[in-house]
């Protein structure tokens, strides 16, 4: 029996599916049913960590003296991945242990690298899977009122050649694929698997890099590379898809320090634009962003300076940094020039501008601020919202970090500006206080790829750093 759940996504109706791990604990709790009655059942159902009550039907139900399996196909919904249609199967045995004891066998992967959900050495059954494992069994063994140790074996059949074609093998996955799912239910065209994966791989490679890394889109940087190797060989090479701001945001998190892109000028002229998801169903205008220095100043006889500034957390690398672009500044000032910064936005918000002129005017350089439109009065003009009205408080926060918090809960309009990196995390912490609905977001507003959200009762992807949320 399907799945009756569905999410909308891209304008079509899609239906969800279960995760490898729901099936393992579904086909686990059967097989201890099994076990202890003698009876096969014919579903098997539990609630998955999301609060869904799922319910799928029992295959090849098998047993021995001291042992008993079933089997659950994994289905995926309308986001058919290449463990849709795997069977996933779960032998349950006594054992003199006390309590559950959990183990992998034919098709279930190996733990080989550090840095994964499980250590080096173990199955390749994370976290959230085993608790709903061990938990399926558990609740089996108490309803038919036994008390003593059952051991528990996850295998799926086709497993090994199915994990040739996923990311197993360069993550450090060896045998066959993961037991994975932290909600128990897939959810269709959703593209956090891809992200999740790449964030873990800069959280590898992050120790032994010293700071530095190479990103690269696609195929044009990697075969780039190969032919032109732009660093030493022990700066890793991670590649981004078109998840290039996510990249960019939690690579500064794993601590890297120096990051080179390298890729097809397609893609990277839209980051110079400031789409952080370079996918052209977010964003394809190349033309108009090679276009629009030209249509805002006239550059002709101009000198263009890069100043580099580094994505470290650590305030000394920060301060660092703006020294030296300072400096750079300060050789144009002094010899009479004038010099220009543009910035989105609004001059005095969340400015690197601002670093900048505390140095220079320290040192006797005067500077200017040219006032724009700040972002967040730009974002609710395109939600036809009013930011605040009489006496009515309104509160400008960073939607980074570790969060807002409590301050959700302070009278009047929220404002959380450059809230990409902790998009997820911020959701969640609105629908606990109930405002997904009151809640609206744009992202990229202003910018080409410009995505405008009314309410956020759907609880829509984030597709950048330029993330804007208003919470009335």
């Amino acid at each position: 029996m399907a799945l009756e759940h569905y999410i909308q996504s891209g304008g079509k109706r899609l239906r969800c599916g279960y995760t490898t791990g729901t099936c393992a604990a579904l086909a686990a709790g059967a097989a201890a049913r099994l076990l202890l009655t003698g009876h096969a059942p014919e579903t098997a159902a539990l609630v998955t960590p999301k609060g869904w009550r799922v319910e799928v039907p029992v295959e090849n139900p098998r047993s021995g003296p001291d042992w008993a399996s079933c089997t659950v196909t994994k289905d995926g919904g309308d986001d058919m991945d290449v463990t849709h249609g795997l069977p996933i199967a779960a032998q349950v045995s006594f054992c003199e242990q006390p309590g559950i004891t959990l183990s992998g066998g034919p098709g279930v992967g190996r733990v080989t690298r550090p840095g994964l959900d499980q250590p080096v050495g173990e199955w390749a059954i994370n976290h959230v899977p085993r608790e709903m494992i061990c938990r399926a069994v558990e609740d089996a063994a108490r309803a038919l009122d036994f008390s003593g140790g059952l051991s528990v074996t996850i295998s799926v059949p086709g497993g090994e050649e199915a994990a040739k074609k996923t990311f197993n093998p360069h993550l450090g996955v060896e045998g066959g694929i993961s037991i994975l799912g932290t909600s128990g239910i897939v959810e269709p065209m959703s593209l956090q698997a891809l992200v999740d994966t790449m964030v873990l791989e800069l959280r590898q490679k992050a120790p032994d890099s010293g700071g530095r890394l190479v990103l690269t889109p696609g195929n044009y940087g990697l075969d780039f590379l190969k032919t032109n190797p732009l660093a030493p060989a022990s700066v890793p090479v991670v590649r981004c898809s078109n998840f290039i701001g996510e990249a960019l945001d939690n690579a500064r998190l794993e601590g890297f320090s120096q990051i080179l892109l390298v890729g097809h000028l397609g893609k990277l002229v839209k980051v110079a634009g400031g789409v952080m998801n370079t996918h052209s169903r977010f964003a394809d205008c190349r033309r108009e962003i090679f276009c629009a220095p030209r249509q805002a100043v006239d550059l002709e006889g101009k000198t263009l300076l890069p100043l580099p500034f580094t994505m470290s957390r650590d305030r000394e690398k920060q301060h660092q940094a703006h020294l030296e672009a300072a400096a750079a500044l300060e050789e144009h000032l002094r010899a009479g020039r004038d010099v220009a910064m543009a910035v989105l936005g609004d001059v005095a918000i969340f400015s690197t501008y601002c670093y900048l002129m505390d140095i220079l005017t320290q040192r006797g350089i005067p500077c200017e601020m040219i006032p724009g439109v700040p972002s967040f009065c730009a974002v609710a003009a395109r939600l036809g919202r009013s930011l605040t009205t009489m006496n009515s408080p309104l509160h400008i926060l960073p939607g980074g970090g570790e969060g807002p918090g409590e301050t959700l809960d302070l009278p009047g309009t929220k404002v959380l500006m450059k809230a990409g990196k902790n998009h997820r995390r911020l959701l969640e912490e609105l629908e606990e206080r109930d405002l997904l609905e009151r809640g609206a977001m744009v992202v990229n507003c202003g910018l080409p790829g410009e995505q405008i959200y009314p309410t956020l009762a759907d609880k829509p992807d984030s597709t950048g750093y330029f993330t804007t949320l208003i919470i009335p």
